[in-house]
């Protein structure tokens, strides 16, 4: 066999490690963009895998997604760390592909031995993820990946242009690190920069997006604090709906009929609705207070909320849930009691198609349980008040919050999310 012949396999691998550090080193931009909240619409479609909870995100906002405190930087990510790594990879395995068969094994070693500790450190960082944060970064996962190819490859890769004996080899690595010591560090600190430079990048890009649709403190604020938030799982399955489902905007509100701060919320709601048509949906959850809902139908306020609630979801299973709730909150602001006569009337007047499968729904069990299922999950989401509104997955902090506050926020997120998917 010719020389050419031999060296296929060895190339055909080293190949093969170039191309796992190349994605590596996008995958760990990425990441790095991620922790400064900025996603591109591919990285968005992977981060949420089939979900609608931005699992990237999740991770790169935990304790362990930088070393804080760092002089001058601030906060350092821990993606850089795997930039430098995936970066001075493909720097030393193009050496290899460049260099004769007697001084390729050099730089081919230095890429196994450095894949020993970032092995060290995938490990690390997806027990912290099982155990700690309690997500699994799908970004993250391609990067371990990545790590184990790089290390295979270049063994592989090593094995094919073997000559000779280890303490050969090693003496070789040596040489190789001494010859160009200037070379690599300032390759490496080239690297390093490069990824500090996405950080800032990224970092000045969501920092002039928010200077723009700020406009005031307040808005602002509620800005700031919205970016600050994890996502959170939400259930909207066979929840009532106004909007476009595919809208980048998706709010999810949790609401009391006897509430007048839900009533006024709940207008201005509609009309953010009428103002960006195929913009926005909101999904509406039920958080009557007061009391767990009871099956007694007596008068009492905390009761009162229950049957409201029952009431919306039965009339939702005949389309006019937006008729019913629109009535249930003129109630509430002209200080009428919801009661089982009411509602009645209520259904009557809206319209519905069949006045006896309304009341067979308000005597079941079924909607009942799918009242107290939103009470549920409002409870495991934190709520602890109406209107309490989650916007892509994120509670909103009531401080800043009214229609002006809310109508700037959705202008914000639109904007960002033109350049990527949700």
């Amino acid at each position: 066999m010719n020389a050419r012949g031999t060296d296929r396999p060895f190339v055909g691998w080293a190949i093969t490690g170039l191309i796992a550090s190349i994605a590596g080193s996008l995958i760990s931009a990425a990441l790095i963009m991620e922790y400064f909240g900025v996603s591109i619409a591919l990285t968005d479609t992977i981060c949420r895998a089939g979900s609608d909870i931005n699992a990237c995100r999740t991770v790169a906002k935990s304790a362990f997604a930088a070393i804080r405190g760092v002089p001058i930087i601030g906060y350092l990510p821990t993606a850089i760390f795997g930039f430098v790594y995936y970066g001075y990879a493909s720097l030393l395995l193009v050496s290899a592909l460049r260099l004769e068969a007697t001084d390729r094994r050099a730089p081919l070693l230095l890429v196994a031995m450095l894949s020993l500790p970032a092995l060290a450190a995938d490990l690390f960082l997806f027990v912290v993820s099982s155990l700690f944060i309690k997500a699994f970064c799908p970004l993250c996962m391609a990067s371990y990946a990545a790590t184990l190819l790089i290390q295979a490859a270049s063994l592989l890769a090593l094995w094919q242009s073997r000559t000779g004996h280890a303490d050969g080899a090693l003496r070789s690595l040596a040489l190789f690190i001494r010859k160009r010591l200037i070379a690599h560090g300032s390759a490496l600190l080239l690297i390093a920069g490069i990824g500090l430079g996405i950080g800032m990048l990224a970092r000045s890009s969501l920092a002039e997006t928010m200077a723009r649709f700020g406009g005031d403190d307040r808005v602002s604020r509620l800005i700031e604090r919205y970016e600050a938030v994890l996502e959170s799982r939400i259930v909207i399955d066979g929840a009532p709906f106004d909007g476009n489902p595919g809208a980048p905007v998706r709010i999810v509100v949790f609401s009391d009929f006897n509430c007048s701060s839900c009533t006024r919320m709940n207008k201005s709601l509609k009309r953010l609705l009428e103002e960006r048509p195929g913009k926005l949906v909101i999904y509406y959850k039920n958080f009557p207070l007061g009391e767990q809902c009871r099956n007694e139908m007596d008068h009492r306020k905390e009761v009162s909320s229950c049957l409201s609630a029952r009431a919306a979801l039965c009339a939702a299973r005949q389309g006019k849930y937006g008729a019913m709730s629109a009535a249930l909150y003129l109630d509430c602001e002209t200080g009428v009691e919801h009661d089982i006569r009411s509602l009645r009337g209520h259904a009557a007047r809206i319209g519905l198609d069949d006045i006896g499968e309304f009341g067979s729904c308000m005597a079941s069990s079924e909607a009942l349980e799918r009242v107290r299922q939103d009470r549920s999950e409002g409870e495991r989401l934190m709520v602890d008040g109406t209107p309490t509104l989650f916007v892509n997955n994120r509670m909103l902090d009531t401080a800043d919050l009214d229609a002006r506050t809310l109508r700037a926020l959705i202008e914000y997120i639109t904007t960002r999310s033109s350049g990527r998917s949700h």
